[in-house]
């Protein structure tokens, strides 16, 4: 609420100053479902590339400084083959995204910025499939990317992101415990 305010004060004057931005966003994302402790001899990771959309609204609270949430849905390439079952196991192939990242922008023609946030990855669980999970992951993401104003309609900013999995996101006993870690490269388009 003070930040509201004080930014509200700040930059009253300034026409040219939005504070809400609207828009969407597409990417791709390379999945790296990683295990914290040595796998089955008879098992193996196999990480793959996906892709992500979704909308956003990002809040400025002054020229240089934004807060952004984001909601979208991933489709995530990892999987667990065991060898001598012929069997995979894909505990989170498919999430709806919930991240809020906070933007520090650099004054330049390109308008650099910095992000830092979280994010919480919630896989929708398939009630007819025995190996699908319902458990979420927590991550911290950090980034950097531009925005671009073209032709003062709307803001393209092409962004590159790595969220770090905190949780577990194992469900089966054969396997110890394993962390979801991803490489976003998205394309975010403003208005």
């Amino acid at each position: 609420m003070l930040l509201a305010i004080c930014s509200t004060v700040l930059f009253s004057q300034d026409n040219n100053f939005k504070r809400f931005n609207y828009g969407i966003f597409i990417g791709g994302v390379k999945s790296m479902l990683i295990s914290q402790n040595p796998l089955p001899k008879n098992a193996e990771i196999k990480n793959g590339y996906g892709f992500c959309v979704g909308t956003l609204m990002e809040y400025n609270a002054t020229k240089n400084f934004s807060i952004l949430p984001k909601v979208g849905i991933s489709i995530n390439e990892s999987k667990v083959f065991f060898q001598n079952k012929d069997t995979e196991y894909s505990p989170i192939s498919v999430t709806v995204d919930f991240m809020l990242d906070v933007i520090v922008k650099f004054n330049s023609a390109a308008m650099p910025y910095l992000l830092l946030g979280g994010e919480y990855n919630y896989p929708p669980r398939n009630k007819n499939d025995k190996t699908s999970m319902d458990k979420a992951n927590y991550a911290i993401n950090i980034g950097l990317g531009f925005e671009k104003n073209i032709k003062k309609m709307f803001l393209i900013a092409p962004e590159i992101r790595y969220s770090y999995g905190l949780t577990n996101v194992n469900y089966n006993p054969e396997l110890n415990d394993l962390r979801f870690h991803k490489i976003s490269l998205l394309l975010n388009f403003k208005g």
